[in-house]
């Protein structure tokens, strides 16, 4: 529920219909600053069980940036990818300003 209220709040901020650029740069760069929760390890293959995930979704106008990541554990992080799928959706049918 947390998420639906999250990505509400940041529809009104964003381009709906914006490119999203990623890159690997920002998931090392976060890794080698903070551990893994489970193993103590400076990367994101050596992170079993957990993830790096994008705090703000990049539908919704989040940066890909070591700044906007953080650890999740996998399956909540699917749990969130799921509900930022359909956010993402919606957003793509809404009608360019």
């Amino acid at each position: 529920m947390r998420y639906i209220l999250l990505l509400i709040a940041l529809a009104a901020a964003l381009p709906a219909h914006a490119e999203i650029a990623r890159s690997s740069v920002p998931k090392r760069q976060y890794a080698a600053e903070h551990p893994c929760p489970s193993t103590g390890k400076r990367s994101p293959a050596g992170c079993v069980g957990w993830t790096l995930d994008h705090r703000h979704a990049l539908c919704a106008g989040g940066a890909d940036s070591a700044e906007n990541l953080q650890w999740m554990r996998a399956d909540e992080a699917k749990r969130k990818d799921r509900v930022e799928k359909q956010y993402c959706a919606w957003l793509r049918k809404r009608p360019a300003p």
